[in-house]
Order: C-alpha cells, then structure tokens, then sequence
C-alpha cells in the first residue's frame, strides 16, 4: 500500500529529453484550431509534433504535460491578446471557469473556439472578445450546459508570420 501527498500526479505518457542539465518535457502539437471569431470546425484531428518546455517551469505553473497540448489560433476576436496564427497551450485539467480567464471551448454548435469567461450566478456564461469589434455573447440555460470546456489558456507564442 503506498500513501502519498502532494500535487496530482502524471498520468499518461509524458515523452522527455535532457538538454545539457535541464530536463525537458515535449507537449504534444495538435493540427486544430481554436477559431478567435465565429467557431472551427476542425473534424478529425491529428499529431503534428511537439514542442519541448523545461520540466521545472511547468511544475511552477502546475501544469501536467500529460494534461497539456498545443493549438493554433484563427481569427482577430482575441486580438491583442492571441493573435491569428498564435500557438497556445491547454491545461486540460482546468475546466472549472475562473471569471476573466481564457479558454478554449466547443461551443453549442460543436465548433471550437477560445474566448474569455465570466460564468455568472451558475445561470449564464459570458463569452468576451477581447477585440472590442466582437460583439459579447452569452450562454444561458441548456445551452450553458452545451459548452463543453477544453481548457484554460496557459502560455502563448505569437507567430509573426504576415507581420
């Protein structure tokens, strides 16, 4: 019998590499996409690679790399925060809304999509752009039940490409 305290374990397969003294974990890299905007449809998704974030620094910020992946941005809605193209990172495990947070979502359509979140009274979800051209949306009775939670938006990479 073993008894342990302290923060959730691993679960699930975390691939790691060593870079001089440093250890390494590699987030799988998703080909999906968050749409800022409207909704992706993304259908069936696939691998595309990983990307190597040092073990201590994901420990620091709780995050579980087996818990975690990448995505693209698409859309301006974000804007400034996440920008088109953008890579973000999900924490799969965070799925209970803390107001003024960012997350990536299926919203009641089945599309995909990232946007902030303001959960008010247990009664309504509020979805804000940060680009004041979005208009605010709201979720309410079954429909709030529809949104299924993917994650909270825990690091991002801005891509300059077409800057």
């Amino acid at each position: 019998m073993e008894f342990y305290i302290g923060p959730p374990r691993e679960t699930g397969t975390v691939y790691t590499t060593q870079i001089g003294h440093e250890d390494f974990a590699a987030i799988p890299r998703v080909d999906a996409r968050l749409a800022a905007g409207p909704g992706a449809e993304n259908g069936d998704v696939s691998l595309e690679g990983a990307l190597a974030f040092r073990r201590d620094w994901l420990r620091e910020r709780g995050i579980s790399p087996a818990q975690a992946c990448l995505l693209r941005v698409s859309g301006d809605s974000m804007c400034p925060t996440l920008n088109d193209g953008d890579l973000v990172m999900i924490d799969e495990r965070r799925t209970t809304i803390r107001n003024r947070h960012v997350y990536a979502l299926i919203d009641t359509d089945g599309a995909a999509r990232v946007k902030r979140l303001d959960l008010v009274d247990n009664e309504m979800i509020i979805l804000t752009s940060d680009n004041p051209d979005y208009p605010t949306e709201t979720r309410r009775g079954p429909d709030m039940n529809h949104i299924r939670i993917l994650g909270e938006i825990v690091w991002s990479a801005h891509s300059w490409q077409g800057v």
